[in-house]
Formats: C-alpha cells, structure tokens, sequence
C-alpha cells in the first residue's frame, strides 16, 4: 500500500535551498539552489505573459499574434533565466571564468542567468539543479540524515 511519507518532497529544503552538483561538458561545479517554489512558478508566470504583451504591443491587426505557448525559445529562456536568478539561485562554488582564472562569484552567475546572450547553458543547468531540490523526498533526507 502506498503511503503519504514515501511521496511527501523536504519543503524545507524547496525553500532553504541545497547544494546541488551539475555538470558543464564533464567539469562538476556546484549550485546551491532552492527547489520550484510558489514564488518562483508565480513570477515565471508574470514574466511570460509581461514577454506576450511586449510581443504583441505594435502588431498589425489580422497579424499572428504572440501566447504563453508559443512564445519563442529565446524570449522564454529568458524568462525562465529571470525567474531563476530572483527566486531559486542562491550560491556557485566550482566555477571559474577561465581555466586557473578567478572563480565566478553567485552575482556575476545571476546576472548571467538574466542574460540574453548567454543565459541558455545555465539556465537548463539551474533548471536541473532546482528540480532535484524539488523532487527529493523527505524520507531520503531523513535516511541520508540517520547514516
């Protein structure tokens, strides 16, 4: 029989964030990351429909216009880049601009999130890293806690 406990996700841990290891063409670094929380699928929400309205302001009557689905990947990655940067990253630590150069500080990473030329990479590296938070399970914190 299934039960309440095996599903229930670490809400703490949605909200206080976690580090979590990613990985850039085989190099790990870290991202300390908050899961999916309310606040971050609320302004994702806003940011894409701000992004539909731009879109369609000035379009030509009987002109195709512009919604949440069909925005253009770019446009929504950057969207999604924006709502990343304010409400789920938190930290990087492993991550340096060049190699044996400087590490890249959590500021300089934001504002590469909200970037719209580079925002692509770490983006979807942000993304995975925050549905790892989210999808943890209580009972695997509680276990790995006990060991």
């Amino acid at each position: 029989m299934a039960s309440l406990s095996k599903i229930r996700l670490d809400q703490r841990k949605i909200n206080d964030g976690a580090w979590v290891t990613v990985e850039a063409e085989g190099e790990p670094f870290d991202i300390r990351t908050r899961g999916f929380t309310p606040r971050y699928r609320d302004l994702l929400y806003r940011l894409r429909i701000e992004a539909v309205r731009d879109l369609n302001r000035g379009r030509q009557p009987g002109a195709v216009m512009a919604s949440v689905e069909t925005l253009p990947p770019s446009v929504d990655d950057q969207c999604y880049g924006r709502a990343l940067a304010e409400e789920c990253f938190l930290d990087v630590r492993g991550l340096k601009h060049e190699e044996g150069g400087p590490d890249v500080t959590a500021a300089e990473f934001k504002a590469l999130l909200c970037d719209p030329e580079g925002c692509g990479a770490l983006v979807l590296l942000v993304m995975a890293a925050a549905g790892r938070v989210t999808n943890e399970r209580a009972e695997e914190v509680q276990t790995a806690a006990g060991n």
